[in-house]
């Protein structure tokens, strides 16, 4: 990270670096998985404010800049940031965040090229122990292996820092709060990526998803003991939509935060009866979705091994649980009375 008077000083200067590297391109925030170091300076008293707000659409954005290092330079991009979610803002001390950059600051040159608004999930409390934030950024990567219908993300080791206390007077004493994290693709970004068309506003029906896909997904928050999910014409819940050019609809699911999975350190029970969301699904139809994960299977295990983040006791315990998981779809008799029970799910 950053020495507090260097810090200081590039604030105080407004200093923004944009241009000092050569753009070869738009460089991928999400290219890589190696944590981004950045220090995240704003008035955490007016953005802590909006944890009060329900609506979101209400939650103010507060000036903030996002320092941090490429190819050896040091950017500050100056940009705005609130609170986002639900369920943490009112339990969490640290909320998830929403940022977005500035439109009058170019980002060229920095990894936020072509980044115009992300989500931060950090840690919820202080000296908390559980391996939450990293079990769901490996949630994630788990999801990306299964299905390219799915959003990126990058790890992130960020610095709090509130801009009030940054003077030369008090810099020593100033508090650093330093949190484990990762940034979320935003659905915009997806699309541009995928050639799709956000749709922000729904008004559609079911038989107008793809079945396949809306399947994978439910399928695979199944997987990870995810109950917290929905299609419906009234309610898309931790799922964004998407048009493809023929008019049909592809959901994407995100936020996993309440799985089994994450909440009960990689141990997953599997009952029928926690099936939601599945429709249209024939056995022969869930034989041939349980065969496209079995086949992915040595990738997954893969991917827990090697993990940087989350604890050895967690990643043996998510193995162990995609085990019990394809055991629990290995014979006829189970995938005929699965299927009819997910038929039944389906709202």
């Amino acid at each position: 990270m950053f020495t507090k008077k260097i810090l200081t000083s590039l604030l105080l200067s407004t200093l923004f670096t944009t241009g000092a590297v050569a753009a070869t391109g738009v460089i991928n925030l999400f290219k890589t998985n190696e944590p981004l170091q950045l220090t995240l300076v704003t008035d955490w008293d007016k953005v802590r404010a909006g944890k009060k707000i329900e609506d979101p659409f209400f939650r103010k954005y507060t000036m903030a800049s996002l320092v941090h290092s490429y190819n050896g330079k040091v950017f500050n991009l100056i940009g705005q940031t609130r609170v986002r979610g639900w369920d943490r803002l009112e339990t969490c001390k640290y909320s998830p965040l929403k940022i977005k950059r500035s439109k009058e600051h170019d980002a060229t040159g920095t990894v936020f090229e072509g980044s115009k608004s992300l989500k931060l999930v950090v840690k919820c409390n202080d000296g908390e122990k559980r391996d939450w934030v990293k079990t769901e950024l490996l949630i994630y990567k788990l999801y990306n292996a299964l299905t390219d219908l799915s959003l990126e993300t990058r790890p992130v080791n960020v610095e709090y820092v509130d801009r009030r206390e940054l003077d030369f007077d008090k810099i020593d004493k100033a508090p650093f709060q330093k949190h484990f994290g990762f940034f979320i693709e935003s659905p915009k970004n997806f699309a541009k990526r995928k050639g799709l068309t956000y749709v922000d506003e729904y008004e559609f029906s079911k038989k107008e998803v793809n079945l396949t896909t809306m399947n994978t997904m439910f399928l695979f928050n199944y997987m990870i003991g995810n109950q917290d999910v929905e299609i419906s014409k009234d309610d898309l819940r931790n799922t964004k939509l998407f048009q493809t050019p023929s008019m049909s609809y592809i959901p994407v699911a995100y936020d996993f935060d309440w799985a089994d999975m994450v909440r009960k350190e990689g141990v997953v029970e599997y009952d029928y009866d926690n099936a939601v969301g599945f429709c249209g699904l024939s056995s022969s139809s869930l034989k041939a979705m349980v065969s496209k994960f079995a086949g992915k299977r040595a990738q997954l295990a893969s991917i827990i091994d090697k993990d940087l983040y989350v604890s050895s006791r967690i990643k043996t315990n998510i193995k162990k649980s995609i085990g019990d998981f394809f055991k629990s779809l290995s014979s006829s008799s189970q995938l005929s009375a699965m299927a009819k029970k997910f038929r039944k799910s389906c709202k």
